[in-house]
């Protein structure tokens, strides 16, 4: 038996990795992750107290996300 181990970051991983780095934390932002499997992609949808974003699951949503935080979207 072969066994694969998963060691890319997670979506909650990298979320807080982010907002830590933009010492952002007193935003109280919060990760919510929802996979459609018929449709076939999931979204990451991020939700402050002034403002919510969803950013489709994938290699580019990290650095959509980090963009809207510097520029003040959530608060």
């Amino acid at each position: 038996m072969h066994l694969t181990v998963r060691t890319e970051p997670t979506e909650a991983g990298v979320f807080d990795e982010i907002v830590r780095a933009a010492r952002k934390e007193h935003l109280q932002l919060t990760l919510r992750t929802v996979r459609d499997e018929r449709a076939g992609f999931g979204m990451v949808v991020v939700s402050g107290a002034r403002y919510a974003a969803g950013y489709r699951c994938g290699a580019s949503w990290p650095e959509r996300f980090r963009l809207h935080l510097a520029e003040g979207l959530f608060g």
